[in-house]
C-alpha cells in the first residue's frame, strides 16, 4: 500500500501536466503539496485525521483562511487518490472544522485613492515590479493577466494592449485597453519575441505574489495603509464611473459584466451620496414637476411650460345625464318582449331541459306504443 505522501507526490504530478490550470494556482499547489507531504511521511494511505496538521499549522501562525485553503488542497488529493485506488475506497479523511473570527482576521477590502498609490510606487524600486503595479494601477487589469502580458500583446502603434487573452484566462475573454501617454511611455522601447514575457521578474516562481510582498512593503515604507494589488481595481472602476463614463463602457475596459461591477467593484463614500443629494437638490420641495431631477443648472436654463388655455364648460357638460333612464326603458322593452313567448309551450319545450324530449309539436305526448311524437298517428299507417 502507498503511503499518503506518495500519494500526495503523484497528485501533484498530475496536476502539473493539467494545461487548464494557471501557472500561479500550479505554484501555489506545489507550495501547499510541499506542507502536506512533510506531514504525512511515513502514514498509511487509508483513513486519516488531520487534527494534529491542524494544531502544527496553527502554531506557525498560519492564518484561518489559510488553513482553510490547505484542507481543500488535502481533499482532493486525496479523493484523486481513491479514483486512482491508491486510496481504499472506504477510507475517509477526517477535516477538522476551522473557525474564522471576523474581528482578527478581516479581508482587506481598502480602496486606495490615486494619491496614496502614486506615493507607494514612489518608493518601489525602479524595476518591472514597480511597472507591474503602476500598470494595475491605471488599467484595473487582474494581477494574472499582467504577470501574462507578452509582446505581441502591446500595440504601440495603436497605444493600446491587449488583457485576459493568455493561456488559461476564464474570465470575461480578450479585450484591448487604451494606453495613454505615462501608461505608454513605460512600456514604450521594450524588444522581444512575440512570445516573450513584456515584464521580467527575475527568477520568481510566482510573479503574482511576490508583486503583493513588494506592495506591502512599498505601503508599510511610504506609511500608507495596506491595500493589495486587487484594491487597484476597485480604484479604477471607481474613477471611470465618478468621472461620469456610463457603467457599460467601464465594465468593457475592466472586463467585467455591468451586474458584477456595481455591485462588487464600485466604491461609494459619503461624499458620493452627498453630491448625488446636490445633484439632485432633494432638499428643494418648490421644483416645479418638469425641473425636478435635473439638477439646479438645468433648472434654471429651462423655462416653465406655458398653462394650457382654459376652454368655457358648455351648458351641455352640466346638463344630468340620460343614460340610466335609457337603460332602464330597454330592460322593460326585452321583458315585455320575451315574457309572452315564454309562455308558449313549444318556446318552453326547447328551452327547458325537461321538456326536450316531447317533440316540438304543441301538444304533443309521448306514444304509448314508443313511437316519436308526430310520426304517425289516427288514418296514417304504421307498417
Amino acid at each position: 500500500m502507498s503511503t499518503l505522501d506518495d500519494v500526495i507526490r503523484l497528485w501533484l504530478q498530475h496536476v502539473q501536466q493539467r494545461f487548464d490550470l494557471a501557472a500561479s494556482t500550479k505554484v501555489s499547489y506545489a507550495r501547499i503539496a510541499r506542507h502536506l507531504e512533510l506531514w504525512a511521511r511515513g502514514r498509511p494511505a487509508g483513513t486519516v485525521d488531520m487534527a494534529s496538521y491542524a494544531i502544527a499549522r496553527t502554531a506557525l501562525g498560519i492564518a484561518p483562511r489559510t488553513l482553510r485553503l490547505e484542507f481543500r488542497v488535502a481533499s482532493a488529493a486525496f479523493r484523486w487518490g481513491q479514483r486512482q485506488e491508491f486510496i481504499p475506497g472506504g477510507a475517509r479523511l477526517d477535516v477538522p472544522r476551522v473557525r474564522v473570527d471576523a474581528a482578527v482576521f478581516r479581508c482587506n477590502h481598502r480602496t486606495p485613492t490615486a494619491a496614496e498609490v502614486a506615493r507607494v510606487t514612489a518608493v518601489m524600486s525602479t524595476d518591472d515590479w514597480r511597472v507591474a503595479v503602476e500598470l494595475l494601477a491605471r488599467t484595473g487589469a487582474r494581477i494574472g493577466e499582467v504577470v501574462q502580458l507578452r509582446f505581441r500583446d502591446l500595440d504601440v502603434a495603436g497605444a493600446r494592449v491587449a488583457l485576459g487573452g493568455h493561456a488559461g484566462a476564464a474570465k470575461t475573454g480578450l479585450r484591448w485597453f487604451p494606453l495613454d501617454e505615462h501608461s505608454l511611455a513605460a512600456l514604450r522601447g521594450r524588444v522581444g519575441a512575440p512570445d516573450s514575457p513584456l515584464l521580467t521578474f527575475g527568477s520568481s516562481r510566482s510573479p503574482i505574489q511576490g508583486i503583493q510582498r513588494r506592495l506591502m512593503a512599498a505601503c508599510a515604507l511610504a506609511g500608507e495603509a495596506r491595500f493589495t494589488p486587487h484594491s487597484l481595481r476597485r480604484m479604477v472602476v471607481t474613477r471611470l464611473l465618478r468621472a461620469g463614463v456610463d457603467a457599460g463602457t467601464a465594465a468593457s475596459l475592466t472586463g467585467h459584466t455591468v451586474q458584477v461591477m456595481l455591485r462588487h467593484y464600485q466604491q461609494v463614500n459619503d461624499d458620493d451620496r452627498r453630491a448625488a443629494v446636490d445633484r439632485a437638490e432633494l432638499g428643494r420641495l418648490d421644483i416645479p414637476i418638469h425641473q425636478a431631477g435635473q439638477g439646479g443648472q438645468a433648472a434654471a436654463s429651462v423655462s416653465p411650460a406655458p398653462p394650457a388655455p382654459r376652454v368655457a364648460p358648455s351648458p351641455r357638460d352640466n346638463a344630468p345625464s340620460n343614460a340610466p333612464m335609457v337603460a332602464w326603458w330597454a330592460l322593460l322593452a326585452l321583458t315585455r318582449t320575451w315574457r309572452p313567448l315564454w309562455t308558449t309551450r313549444s318556446f318552453r319545450a326547447v328551452c327547458d331541459p325537461r321538456r326536450r324530449g316531447r317533440g316540438l309539436g304543441v301538444g304533443a305526448r309521448p306514444r304509448g306504443d314508443g313511437a316519436p311524437p308526430g310520426r304517425s298517428g289516427p288514418g296514417r299507417s304504421t307498417a
